[in-house]
């Protein structure tokens, strides 16, 4: 499994974008945020979205919706990457879900990693 290892704000943050399709957009909207030079915040300002929410799409930690893919593919310039990226991790998201389904499970959480990750 490949693993990406990436300085922000100071500190170095692993990436694992060969673990699923989340972790492969989440690792795609880090480079092509950081190739723009914007900040979490900065990103989150110009496609009205959380820092928060922008961080943990990062680290697979929230689903990102369709239009979140499609704002940030707009907003960072990348060509259809990011939205090419999405239905994968819908999939994976859909997958997820039926598999709660079928454990019996009542439980929500956010996102690929699981709550309170």
């Amino acid at each position: 499994m490949a693993r990406v290892v990436v300085a922000v704000a100071g500190r170095m943050s692993d990436l694992t974008p060969d673990a699923s399709p989340a972790h492969r957009f989440g690792a795609a909207l880090r480079s092509w945020r950081i190739r723009r030079g914007l900040s979490q915040q900065g990103l989150a300002d110009l496609v009205f979205q959380s820092a928060q929410t922008v961080a943990k799409t990062e680290r697979a930690e929230r689903w990102p919706s369709r239009e979140l893919a499609a704002s940030c593919d707009k907003v960072l310039v990348a060509g259809g990457e990011l939205e090419a990226l999405w239905p994968p991790v819908r999939a994976q998201q859909l997958a997820a879900d039926r598999r709660r389904r079928a454990a019996g499970s009542g439980a929500s959480h956010d996102g690929p990693g699981g709550a309170g990750r």
